[in-house]
């Protein structure tokens, strides 16, 4: 008998082929990135500016978040938007300002991308987050559970750094992943008794104090970068 191959199934190899090799260069060029990735240390060795310093818990360390794209859907762009890594879109929105530093997880095998990490066991992380939180120009602080938090959030109460915080919520896809009274017990923990009910939280894309000053309160999708982009800069230009 004669076989005849659809043109199009040729083609949608020759895609997936391409897929595929282009999956596997990244992943490489990622790799290569990771292992040459500077240490907070170094970067604060060679940068003056005070840092700003990120706060979070280590269980959402791999949250994602959309960047829009200018030009939204065309022919050669068929996207409107493209999947990021939130901290790393954090970092870029923030990193002119001053270096961006964090502690690191003992669990990673090689530097993250994104905000610049330090590695320092239990005996001295504490010490060390006291230091950076104290020389801080900014504080940003993405609103988590965990040990680590906790301790986090009684160190600002009681060293009055709150206004140096810039609270985040994390992105709108992952609704429910603090309840509420997790929200509510955060910011009850650095004095903010905020009035707000459960629908509101899921709103809420930022919250900061100002030094002297009212305490606000953003609300929006929190689909895309440019959602937290446009908080971050009212917060920083307010603070």
């Amino acid at each position: 008998p004669v076989v005849y191959e659809s043109r199009y199934s040729l083609r949608a190899s020759a895609r997936i082929i391409v897929i595929l090799f282009a999956a596997m260069i990244g992943g490489f060029m990622a790799l290569f990135a990771r292992n040459k990735k500077k240490s907070a240390a170094h970067i604060l060795e060679y940068d003056e500016r005070p840092p700003i310093v990120y706060l979070r818990s280590f269980k959402d360390e791999n949250l994602k978040l959309n960047m829009a794209l200018n030009r939204g859907k065309t022919f050669l762009q068929p996207m409107s938007a493209v999947e990021v890594n939130f901290e790393a879109a954090i970092a870029d929105i923030l990193g002119g300002l001053g270096p961006m530093v964090a502690l690191g997880s003992e669990r990673d095998l090689l530097p993250r991308l994104g905000v610049a990490r330090t590695y320092a066991d239990n005996s001295v992380w504490r010490q060390k987050a006291d230091r950076w939180m104290e020389q801080a120009s900014c504080i940003v602080f993405l609103v988590g559970s965990g040990q680590g938090v906790q301790w986090e959030t009684e160190h600002i109460r009681d060293k009055n750094l709150l206004g140096k915080c810039i609270f985040l919520l994390a992105p709108g896809r992952y609704k429910g992943r603090n309840p509420p009274a997790i929200i509510r017990n955060f910011f009850a923990s650095v004095h903010l008794d905020i009035p707000f009910g459960n629908q509101e939280v899921d709103e809420i894309i930022a919250l900061w104090k100002s030094p002297g000053g009212p305490t606000t309160i953003l609300k929006g999708r929190k689909l895309y970068t440019q959602d937290y982009e446009l908080a971050l800069r009212m917060a920083m230009f307010d603070l």
